[in-house]
């Protein structure tokens, strides 16, 4: 079975958004209660980067805390 939605992610640059609540919402409408969730980001000069949402780690990383827009 495939379950397959779109996030869309309004981002600023050099700034890190959480995605977190948009994922788990997907995964909420999902049926599917086993697998695996894979993210795919089609953009060139997009990272994705599985942290914790720590404001430290954020600042040594040079990144500032984008706004949850969604």
């Amino acid at each position: 079975m495939l379950f397959r939605t779109l996030i869309r992610v309004k981002t600023a640059t050099d700034a890190a958004t959480d995605v977190t609540d948009a994922v788990h919402e997907a995964l909420r409408e999902c049926v599917i209660k086993e697998g695996t969730c894979h993210l795919y980001l089609p953009a060139t000069t997009a990272c994705l980067a599985l942290n914790e949402n720590d404001a430290l780690l954020l600042r040594e990383s040079g990144l500032t805390k984008g706004e949850k827009e969604m």
